[in-house]
């Protein structure tokens, strides 16, 4: 096996046929970790020359890749996977089954030996990633220092066969008002809903999924600079030409109410993002796009309802159960976490 070392973009968009190759061979990989999403973050936030990504090889094979870049924006140099810490909900390096050791020994060798020392700074890892077991036995071996804490949680909602099981496992409470939202809306309102998933249609349909995010809320106003926007415009094409973005809208008496930004990979919604007009709000439109695509995921027959991460009240009320996503940051262990520089 042989590691190769990447450090320009235009290098790691020239690995895209074998990286797809790799993601699919990784039973726990998650979209955010494709190429489709992780070269577009790179095109849009990513820095020339910053790039540090780690290629494994067994034969003509790529058998393992660690796609980090490198900042120093904490004052000292920090080797985070690309995607970053702030779009990306689940990160993590990928390798084929059998791999991960000897990918990790080689990010290790090369990031944290003797001539070049970083922090490896681990976000949003799953708890079911094989990092989270891998990694501390391979730095105890090294005598590296790890430390490992929880970052938030990703609430996750298991689905049953049917819409009504799926009722049936809401507290009381829950159920009601879920039952009472769903009636008034179609009581007070002709109300409607739609999703479209073609890229054709998602483009026309994008600056109506912004304008609704913008009304929720100052705060998701002022989330939308310039390079934001341009990276949801490409992500939700190059996304949606993978089949895997869709954007959800409900219609009330014929206008634009809420919407949902979801991905959809064959076994479970996740739910990215959303917007609503508060003119509404008396109808609780989130509350009613939220039960119908629940119910359409249900059809489906998607085993899960992933609502990404935070920890908001209203993703339990629709039977969410808290999974951890956890932060890992090695470095050796005769260093202090100051200012040695790994350009």
């Amino acid at each position: 096996m042989r590691p190769h070392l990447i450090t320009t973009t235009a290098a790691l968009a020239d690995l895209r046929p074998s990286w797809e190759a790799l993601f699919y061979a990784c039973p726990w990989a998650t979209l955010f970790q494709s190429p489709n999403w992780q070269l577009t973050w790179w095109h849009h936030f990513g820095r020339e020359g910053s790039l540090r990504a780690l290629a494994l090889y067994d034969g003509d094979t790529l058998v393992g890749l660690a796609p980090f870049y490198i900042t120093h924006e904490t004052g000292m140099p920090l080797l985070r996977l690309v995607g970053g810490i702030d779009l990306t909900d689940y990160l993590d390096i990928l390798a084929r089954p059998g791999y991960d050791t000897a990918l990790w020994d080689a990010v290790l060798d090369t990031w944290l030996g003797r001539q070049c020392e970083c922090t490896l700074d681990l976000h949003s890892l799953r708890a079911d990633s094989p990092t989270l077991h891998l990694l501390p036995e391979r730095a105890r071996v090294r005598h590296l220092t790890l430390t490992n804490q929880q970052e938030t949680v990703c609430p996750l909602v298991s689905l049953p066969a049917s819409w009504e099981a799926y009722q049936k496992t809401l507290s009381a409470k829950a159920r009601h008002e879920l039952r009472r939202k769903l009636r008034k809306a179609g009581r007070e309102a002709l109300v409607s809903w739609y999703w479209v998933a073609h890229p054709d249609a998602v483009a026309e349909d994008l600056p109506t999924f912004f304008h609704l995010h913008t009304l929720s809320s100052p705060e998701k106003a002022m989330f939308w600079t310039p390079a934001r926007r341009a990276f949801f415009e490409a992500m939700a094409l190059e996304m949606s030409r993978a089949g895997w973005l869709q954007l959800a809208f409900l219609l009330i008496d014929g206008t634009p109410a809420a919407t949902f930004m979801l991905f959809d990979d064959g076994e479970r919604f996740l739910l990215y993002n959303s917007g609503f007009d508060l003119a509404f709000d008396a109808l609780s439109p989130g509350w009613v796009l939220l039960g119908y695509l629940i119910e359409h995921a249900i059809a489906l027959g998607r085993r899960e309802f992933d609502f990404l991460r935070g920890d908001e009240a209203y993703k339990y009320q629709f039977g969410a159960h808290s999974c951890p996503l956890f932060n890992i940051q090695v470095r050796p262990s005769h260093r202090h976490p100051d200012t040695r520089r790994a350009d």
